[in-house]
């Protein structure tokens, strides 16, 4: 059935970061716990969600066309692109690393070692007029090259490629909504 309504437009949308192990908002509208930190402004492009998989199709000799398919691998990732650098956001873009203040007023970010790889979880709420989404997930790590261009035509950007990790038995991933198209017909 076509119905506009059931479209969904991020008109805007708040990205928050905390370590790994931090407990997740059990449901859209939970306060998240206090570790999460909103890593502010992204482009305007937003973020994208990719949920991918890998399979392996069965050919039988009798068959140009397989018989069976099975899913060998899963991967899910979330992109989006910060525009501010501070405390919050520069560890999450190079994966780790912190800061000091060799002089007053003087401050100096040092990247993490070699071997280090930051597992942080990540929340993403996404609000499209009077409804309200939150992709939730609580594993995961910089995939993507961080790569900056400091340039008088504009912002130096972060650009963040988050690979999702599996969670100990628990979902990788969730998506909640307010959105009644949503709602699970009665059976």
């Amino acid at each position: 059935m076509l119905n506009a309504a059931e479209i969904i437009v991020g008109g805007t949308g708040r990205i928050y970061a905390a370590p790994q192990n931090t407990p997740m908002p059990t449901h859209l509208t939970a306060a998240l716990n206090p570790a999460f930190d909103d890593l502010g402004y992204t482009t305007d492009a937003g973020a994208k969600f990719t949920d991918g998989k890998t399979t392996n199709s069965i050919r039988p000799w009798q068959s140009f066309y397989p018989v069976r398919v099975h899913v060998t691998e899963r991967e899910a990732m979330l992109e989006f692109t910060l525009l501010q650098w501070n405390v919050e956001t520069i560890p999450l873009a190079f994966g780790g690393g912190g800061f000091t203040m060799p002089r007053p007023g003087e401050y100096r970010y040092t990247p993490p070692a070699p071997e280090t790889l930051a597992i942080n979880a990540l929340v993403l709420d996404i609000t499209d007029g009077t409804r309200d989404f939150r992709i939730g997930i609580p594993r995961g790590f910089v995939t993507s090259n961080t790569e900056s261009t400091f340039a008088k035509t504009g912002p130096a950007l972060l650009p963040i490629t988050f690979t999702v990790l599996a969670n100990d038995g628990g979902q990788p991933w969730t998506i909640d909504c307010d959105d009644p198209a949503w709602a699970p017909e009665a059976s």
